[in-house]
């Protein structure tokens, strides 16, 4: 699990410090699609919970099949 998926969760969690992470996920999401792909892959991959997982299909998952159309 990279830097950037353990301070997603950890933001997720509620931990102000790590806000930056969630802000870099979205900067990915507005710059490139197929990065923001394989983000996505690795934040499903490093899920921690069931929970965190349906944040993840809820946000970055939705967000990607909406530019796909």
């Amino acid at each position: 699990m990279t830097e950037l998926a353990k301070a997603y969760f950890r933001w997720y969690r509620g931990s102000k410090d790590h806000e930056w992470a969630r802000d870099r996920v979205e900067e990915i999401f507005d710059e490139d699609l197929d990065k923001a792909w394989a983000v996505t892959l690795e934040l499903i991959d490093a899920a921690p919970s069931k929970e965190c997982l349906y944040y993840i299909a809820a946000g970055q998952l939705e967000m990607l099949a909406l530019n796909l159309i």
